[in-house]
């Protein structure tokens, strides 16, 4: 019996499909003569996009709505920072891998220049969290597999 309920545990856990995770999202620190933050899509979709950069509107840096120009090698890496007044121009290395039109930021800290001021960005990830029905599915199989041990064997009579 213990083994007919550990085959239906596994076959189940096989057989239930979980759903499918949402894109990473990146963290963005800017540091240096002014510190800013903001969060975006591993992959983001451009707002509009050429051969030689990206841009995406509508991102929130420090509760503010702001734009992005992301540039490729081509144009000397780095991105333009529009947030309300204030404009920020980076010459760095370049920020994501893929073509300009499906882009993905590359993980990692790289220092950067605007002018006289040196700044520092850091692209992290967020940490994986495991979906519901994964949950769902472990405690079910402690549980079924706790029941199996408890259970008592009955007596065979001889007859």
């Amino acid at each position: 019996m213990r083994k007919l309920l550990l085959v239906a545990t596994a076959a189940l856990s096989y057989a239930v499909p979980s759903a499918a995770a949402p894109p990473a999202t990146y963290y963005f620190n800017l540091t240096g003569a002014a510190t800013f933050n903001w969060a975006l899509p591993a992959s983001p979709t451009p707002t509009t996009s050429d051969v030689n950069n990206f841009q995406l509107t509508g991102v929130n840096v420090n509760g503010v709505s702001s734009s992005f120009l992301f540039f490729n090698d081509l144009s000397g890496g780095g991105f333009l920072l529009n947030r309300g007044l204030t404009s920020i121009s980076t010459n760095s290395a370049t920020l994501f891998t893929g073509p300009t039109s499906a882009p993905t930021f590359t993980l990692g800290s790289f220092p950067m220049t605007s002018g006289p001021d040196n700044y520092n960005l850091t692209i992290s990830a967020t940490g994986a969290v495991p979906e519901p029905a994964s949950w769902a599915m472990l405690i079910a199989g402690f549980g079924l597999t706790g029941a199996a041990m408890r259970r008592r064997r009955s007596a065979v009579a001889a007859a």
